[in-house]
């Protein structure tokens, strides 16, 4: 790829990522190692941690804080300004870390995700902001962890972070020296390839898209004996580019949500056994990113829930436990949908009935 060629659409491309990622660049004084940075012999820290925290009744909000380590006094310490944190290991309850979707290659050999762009080693000014844009998606460079410990007055709390993806060994390693056997590491194992969208059955279903207005009772699905639960939340704050999100099974549609600017989530039961999830995002604004659908083929169990976060920008979605989940669903709204077919037929009966 030419840098010369693509010089006007490198530009404009260039404006538009500003707009979309701000100031989440990455900073030039950062070292080879992140921002992992000592502070001292017995002290590490790492900032740009990214803190989720419930704002209201259906918003988690992310707020910026430092992760430091003080390994003399067996301490961990956030500073931030919505949840200031100072804990030694004995009121650490347990601590879960999720790594995030490593990028994988599709049998067609191509890469999922920033793939869509054109890859990262495009050259010139696109290739430079192509690698700022995969440093900074949520959904292949950050890793989750939530904290659960004890307040000072013994009641039990918890928060959940975002890291880094490529400080993950350097932070692990402190977490592992101050919680021991209370860390638990998860790395999950889902391989998303690209499509061609027309081949999903009922991508152009004409539907309506129901969500629950602001209440503090969520709405939560539960698992069932016979069938399996699949749970997706979309941050409010990502997927910008993002208008609708459609969820598939074998081509079916099973689950939507729109971009209303807060957090939503969906879900769908579906019966137990082999199946190819597909996801369609739906897009509006300048540019496009990730413009093709995905899918991964996985098997699913009766009585299991399989829990998602959705960001857009081309990168599907990213498996976590259902405690991240239930955590971003406290500050998000549950969206139905409803067939446009069957729905004129249900106001015909009615009418037939009156």
């Amino acid at each position: 790829m030419s840098s010369n060629r693509y010089g006007p659409q490198a530009a404009l491309l260039g404006l538009a990522l500003c707009a979309v990622y701000g100031t989440q660049t990455v900073r030039a004084e950062d070292d080879a190692d992140g921002t992992q940075k000592a502070l001292g012999k017995d002290v590490v820290k790492f900032d740009r941690v990214r803190l989720r925290y419930k704002k209201s009744v259906d918003k988690i909000q992310t707020e910026g804080a430092d992760l430091i380590f003080d390994t003399k006094t067996h301490r961990m310490r956030l500073k931030c300004d919505k949840l200031p944190l100072d804990l030694d290991a004995e009121h650490i309850r347990k601590i879960t870390y999720e790594y995030g979707l490593r990028r994988r290659r599709s049998s067609e050999g191509e890469l999922a995700g920033v793939a869509v762009f054109g890859g990262r080693n495009g050259g010139g000014l696109l290739g430079a902001l192509l690698t700022v844009a995969e440093e900074n998606s949520v959904g292949w460079n950050f890793d989750w962890c939530k904290i659960d410990y004890l307040d000072s007055a013994g009641a039990p709390q918890a928060c959940v972070l975002m890291l880094r993806a490529k400080e993950s060994d350097a932070i692990v390693k402190e977490l592992k020296a101050l919680a021991g056997e209370k860390l638990t590491c998860i790395e999950h194992d889902v391989a998303w390839a690209k499509i061609d969208r027309d081949t999903i059955r009922e991508m152009a279903l004409d539907i309506d898209i129901q969500t629950e207005k602001d209440n503090e009772t969520k709405a939560v699905p539960e698992t069932k004996a016979d069938m399996a639960l699949v749970i997706v939340v979309w941050p409010g704050e990502y997927a910008y580019q993002t208008r609708e999100f459609r969820l598939f099974c074998d081509g079916e549609l099973v689950a939507a949500m729109r971009r209303q600017g807060r957090s939503g989530y969906c879900a769908a039961y579906l019966k137990p056994g082999e199946h190819v999830i597909s996801v369609l995002e739906k897009h509006g604004g300048l540019i496009t990113i990730g413009k093709d659908s995905y899918a991964s083929t996985q098997k699913l169990e009766a009585g299991q829930c399989y829990s998602f976060l959705f960001f857009g920008e081309g990168f599907a979605m990213r498996p976590c436990t259902r405690e991240i989940a239930l955590h971003e669903i406290s500050g998000a709204r549950y969206a139905t949908f409803t067939r446009k077919d069957s729905k004129s037929k249900q106001d015909s009966e009615k009418s037939k009935e009156q």
